[in-house]
């Protein structure tokens, strides 16, 4: 869009956020005002921050309840009412706001209710100002994502480069904020990683080039703003360090090219990789120029608060740091109005969803095996008897499925956890185990495709000396990201194990007691997350720095596979209600039976 031709239409900002107003871009309209004289000589910019939240409004450990979305609104807002003269206090997300807890049930429609998305309802009540569409966002699909938007959301949600849609956008690509005269760029950057596009629903949905947005729009908005905020999903990858989302071009390379594309003070506020940036101070790595790359964790664990303080001899002054929900759980100043915001807010939600949460699904697990300790050390390494569980129940399933039963059921190591033991298991315990909405996909795969597979699958395994517990570098309680499978026990494998992952080899297979047939072609079932190549199933051939035979098995999905419209998580709570014992142990398929074998 070139500059004579720019203008800008004014549109709502959050009434309880710290916005004057609000402008997008508008083809042939006019240029306010208050967009052509610069900002004040002096401010101070705080942006207050959180990413990644998945709906982790409250959380519980030890028995105990943190509020966490209350404890952070209660927060925000006494910063606000203290500030004075020159400061600015704003209240930013960088998106994943959805799935990853039992709220995630209001997202569907019910007899008597509407859908209500309970962290854009929520956030919106704490006074956010802007967020923007991350991966999961669009879990449930696009045209979920914008009713979301369009009913829950008050703050601005950005996406300068979330394309093709055919359903209306509710987002905006880029917009500038006034807040006491200060002219805010806002930019928002949705990944190209771990998200749902092309879908059959939406078959145009696409990600546009995240540099070249980022160089359209800063170029032609620059003249009109005082400083860049960017809200960026693309993920945090430094050098040397474990990286959960691979990225060519994550914050630190968005972070260089700011730095050349604009003098204006620039905080990139991240997200995606759930990485805890500048605990106690503003790291060097993370600063260059006048740009800074702030990130604060996930599910609401901390709240992050960058500075930006400019003097009158134009002088920028930049700090971060992260404050932990437990320190604000210790603030006394904070309960009363932590306390209000629970009943107003979180109270009307939690009893939509109280018959769910306290629903006792089947007995309690007592099995040392299933709990999230052990589920911790044998997802990544070995066979682990809650995958063969949960692989076999979708295998029982889906002699009711359309499109008939299935040969083989597989599952990701990533997406399980364990379950607290000796409680009876309730629905809301499923969440925890797997938080994410999969839903089934039925592909067709010969038995060489399969074998190919099951060799690629085999230099995935995580071996025990990697494990902080044996002097490794990576804490198996963490989510970590090589793709390892787990298979129905229809399919039983042999795998030559050595003490380096990637040259774990894999041996031979049989299906039903058979060798792997090379011709045969098999009906599998997968989630929705590996049919879309994540985990690094689109053909990769270095994960974490391991070489591995590649293998793309979402192109065999996109040309074999079936969208059954069917959640993993529901076909697995409707087996287990359905068990003759009520309870996820041994007698019910909760075991090790040497699917996998080590020589």
């Amino acid at each position: 869009m070139p500059n004579k031709a720019l203008g800008f239409t004014q549109i709502a900002c959050n009434p309880k956020g710290a916005f004057d107003a609000l402008y997008i871009p508008k083809q042939g309209g006019d240029i306010p005002v208050e967009l052509r004289v610069p900002g004040p000589s002096n401010f101070d910019l705080n942006i207050y921050h959180i990413n990644d939240l998945h709906q982790n409004l409250v959380s519980h450990s030890g028995g105990e309840r943190t509020d966490n979305m209350a404890l952070i609104a209660a927060y925000v807002a006494q910063v606000r009412e203290q500030q004075s003269g020159h400061q600015i206090n704003l209240f930013m997300s960088a998106g994943d706001e959805h799935i990853g807890s039992v709220f995630d049930e209001l997202l569907d429609p019910e007899p008597g209710h509407v859908a209500i998305s309970a962290s854009y309802h929520c956030l919106s009540a704490a006074g956010l100002d802007a967020s923007v569409l991350g991966n999961h966002e669009l879990d449930k699909e696009t045209e979920a994502a914008q009713r979301s938007i369009k009913n829950d959301a008050q703050f601005v949600v950005l996406s300068a480069n979330l394309k093709g849609s055919r359903f209306k956008a509710q987002q905006q690509q880029v917009a500038i904020a006034l807040a006491n005269g200060l002219r805010i760029g806002l930019l928002g950057l949705s990944p190209a990683t771990d998200i749902y596009l092309h879908t059959q629903s939406d078959p145009s949905l696409t990600i546009a080039d995240a540099k070249n947005c980022v160089n359209q729009h800063i170029k032609y908005l620059d003249p009109f703003v005082d400083c860049w905020i960017i809200l960026s999903h693309l993920g945090y990858c430094a050098p040397g360090q474990y990286q959960r989302h691979p990225s060519e071009f994550g914050d630190l390379e968005l972070m260089e090219q700011l730095h050349h594309l604009s003098d204006k003070p620039s905080l990139i506020v991240g997200g995606h990789s759930h990485s805890c940036l500048n605990q106690n101070q503003l790291e060097a790595i993370n600063q260059r120029g006048n740009c800074m790359v702030v990130q604060a964790g996930a599910f609401a664990k901390y709240l992050g608060h960058a500075r930006i303080v400019k003097t009158a001899d134009s002088a920028y002054t930049k700090s971060a740091c992260l404050t932990s929900i437990t320190q604000l759980k210790g603030m006394p100043s904070l309960s009363a109005a932590a306390q209000r915001f629970r009943k107003t807010y979180l109270s009307p939600l939690e009893q939509r969803l109280e018959h769910k949460l306290a629903l006792a699904i089947a007995q309690a697990p007592t099995d040392s095996a299933l709990s999230i300790a052990s589920i911790a050390k044998t997802r990544y390494s070995s066979e682990c008897s809650l995958a063969n569980f949960m692989n076999d129940a979708i295998v029982a399933q889906s002699q009711h499925f359309a499109q008939g039963p299935v040969d083989i059921a597989i599952f990701n190591a990533s997406a399980i956890s364990g379950f607290t033991l000796h409680q009876d298991l309730r629905y809301a315990d499923i969440y925890s185990m797997m938080p994410y909405a999969d839903q089934i996909i039925v592909i067709s795969i010969s038995g060489k495709q399969l074998q190919h597979l099951l060799q690629s699958n085999a230099q995935r395994l995580f071996h025990p000396n990697e494990f902080i517990d044996y002097g490794g570098r990576y804490d198996p309680n963490q989510l970590l990201e090589r793709g390892f499978l787990h298979f129905s026990a229809q399919l039983r494998y042999r795998l030559k194990s050595t003490k380096q992952s990637q040259s774990h080899t894999f041996v031979d297979a049989q299906f039903k007691g058979e060798p792997l047939d090379q011709t045969r072609t098999y009906k599998v079932a997968i989630t929705s997350f590996l049919a879309y190549g994540k985990g690094f199933w689109s053909g990769e051939s270095v994960i974490d720095e391991l070489a591995i035979n590649p293998f793309n098995l979402a192109a065999i999905a996109r040309e074999h596979g079936i969208e059954t419209g069917l959640l993993y998580r529901s076909e697995l709570i409707d087996f287990i209600k359905g068990l003759a014992n009520k309870r996820i142990d041994h007698e019910s398929g909760a075991k090790l039976d040497g699917r996998v074998s080590f020589l």
